[in-house]
């Protein structure tokens, strides 16, 4: 026996114990040590990778946002299903779901592209993609991939919400297929990228190598700045031809790869290009150096004679005093020739003034196809309105029925009172003008395509610049459709060609001896919040402004006119 005692000598393992192999214990306090301290590093690597791709991620949750959650889409999905026809074969409105499927397909191919690209151009957030981090990895493998599918699906979410908003949804469930196409879209978003990338560090390499070389990002640029110029160039035609929701596509694609030029400058070379970009914007817009929101007046005329005549016809120039509305009626109602049918008879002319309240083009096309189809029952009954008050929408049926009432009503005489309506207008082809049929065709155009190319690239991008650019504004998109409503509502017959009523100016339209009534357009100042009427009538009231007494006049007198 050794004189040692047992304890000082070391234990030795049996031979086969379960134990020998076992790791040391580690106290539940040194886990969660280590826990939160893995934690804290995957989720400063994760931040730092949504940090980079943080241009794709606000622009997808901009997609989400308009194609899902938006009650104004709603309503073109509606129209969409409503004009969709499968039995007609291959229309036009089929043309424009069409494309906005193949756009929605192309952001969100786009979306995670370029997420990728920048993920891979940084070299940390690289890092992170090649596992630094589990959390921070997962990370950069999956945010480009949602990124990418999250507006498809969003969009699917939004389709199937507008169907089941329809009125006998049941019956016609366009949408819903749709909403699966586009459902589709995100999946085949997400599985695709996950089968280039599974398993294939190669795809990496490859995709780091090409992404921002400098001759692409230029290339890019240059397609994308021409299809806006081409896009701006067609204001009207081809924006309703391509339908808004394509329109949004294209400047959500515009979007992301202009911001994400901006946020890579930044991240490489400390430049803080967005920043400066944005607060240019802000400092020209508070010095008011880039207001492109201009009243579109009708350029004055050489002729001195012709400037007298549009004086004397518009009645707001010359030393005399301002015409009162009192004046102007009673203008108007002695040049009534149907009125003598009335005084012989000893009954009271009926005399109207319709009040067109605001709404949007629901309002438009309510109050138009009102007055239109009173109209088409009596042919005498514009020349019983004195006036149409609007305001919005109703101004814009009022706009409409007045201009159709300049071309195709007259101030006509009647036999007797016992047969007051008198006998329609002819058209150049012989047949009599159906004014419900001119205010459909009017007002069944697209007026909100040409309108969101114009705040989404005209607008938008007249902010950045130091100067005013009034062919930018979104408002001369409007008008300009307005425009060519009429045109195609009264298309070329032979070598006749109906002018362009909504061309003609406000203050020098209205003639007391016509048909046609006149509009007082409700609109407020800006600078003050004044409420002021664009009228030919110069003084309503004692209160009230009217845009003739206030326009500043030019060099030779005359007042600047406005487009109706």
């Amino acid at each position: 026996m050794s004189d040692q005692p047992k304890d000082s000598q070391p234990a030795q393992p049996l031979e086969g114990d379960p134990l020998a192999a076992a790791q040391p214990r580690v106290g539940f306090f040194s886990r969660f040590t280590r826990t939160t301290v893995m934690t804290r590093d995957g989720l400063r690597d994760a931040s730092h990778v949504l940090n980079v791709i943080r241009a794709p991620l606000a622009v997808s949750l901009l997609g989400v946002l308009v194609f899902g959650f938006l009650g104004q889409i709603y309503e073109i999905y509606r129209l969409f299903a409503e004009d969709f026809s499968i039995d007609q074969g291959f229309t036009f409105d089929n043309l424009r779901f069409f494309l906005f499927l193949l756009s929605l397909h192309v952001v969100c191919y786009v979306l995670w592209y370029v997420a990728r690209v920048l993920t891979l151009a940084d070299p940390k957030a690289r890092g992170a993609l090649m596992g630094s981090t589990r959390a921070a990895s997962r990370v950069a493998r999956w945010a480009p991939r949602v990124i990418g599918a999250a507006p498809a699906f969003a969009a699917a979410i939004g389709l199937a919400s507008a169907e089941a908003l329809r009125e006998g949804a049941g019956a016609t469930p366009g949408l819903y297929g749709a909403a699966a196409i586009a459902f589709l879209i995100g999946v085949m978003r997400l599985w695709s990228s996950w089968v280039r990338t599974r398993a294939r560090e190669q795809r990496y390499d490859d995709l780091s190598r090409s992404a921002f070389r400098v001759d692409l990002r230029v290339l890019m640029a240059v397609i994308l700045i021409g299809g806006i110029a081409f896009l701006m160039s067609q204001p009207v035609e081809l924006t309703q031809t391509i339908g808004a929701l394509t329109i949004i596509c294209f400047f959500m694609i515009a979007l992301v790869f202009g911001w994400a030029q901006l946020t890579f400058v930044n991240d490489r070379y400390a430049i803080p290009a967005l920043t400066l970009l944005i607060g240019a914007g802000v400092v020209w817009a508070a010095l008011d150096w880039n207001d492109n929101h201009f009243v579109r007046e009708l350029p004055p005329d050489a002729d001195a004679a012709a400037v007298q005549a549009a004086r004397d016809a518009a009645q707001v120039y010359g030393p005399r005093k301002p015409l009162s509305v009192r004046a102007a009626f009673e203008q108007w109602l002695e040049s009534r020739a149907n009125k003598p049918a009335y005084d012989a008879a000893g009954e009271r002319y009926p005399v109207y003034i319709v009040a067109a309240q605001g709404g949007g083009l629901y309002a438009a096309y309510q109050s138009a196809m009102f007055l239109a189809r009173l109209q088409d029952e009596c042919p005498t009954f514009a020349q019983h309105v004195f006036a149409i008050s609007g305001v919005s929408g109703g101004a814009v049926g009022a706009a409409t029925f007045t201009s159709l009432a300049l071309e195709h009503a007259r101030n006509q005489p009647i036999e007797s009172v016992d047969e007051p309506c008198g006998v329609a207008e002819l058209g150049p082809d012989g047949a009599p003008v159906s004014f419900v049929e001119k205010t459909e065709t009017m007002l069944s155009q697209d007026f909100l395509s040409p309108v969101v190319s114009g705040m989404l690239f005209g607008d938008f991008t007249a902010r950045f610049s130091p100067v005013p650019i009034p062919a930018f504004d979104r408002a001369r998109a409007l008008e300009g459709a307005f425009e060519t409503a009429w045109s195609r509502a009264h298309p070329q017959v032979g070598d006749y060609v109906t002018p362009n009523r909504l061309e003609e100016g406000i203050l020098s339209y209205w003639d007391p001896t016509g048909a046609a009534p006149a509009v007082l357009f409700n609109a407020t100042e800006v600078e003050t919040g004044r409420r002021m009427i664009l009228s030919p009538i110069e003084r309503v009231n004692s209160t009230l402004r009217t845009y003739a007494a206030a326009a500043e006049p030019r060099v030779d007198g005359s007042i600047p006119d406005m487009r109706s």
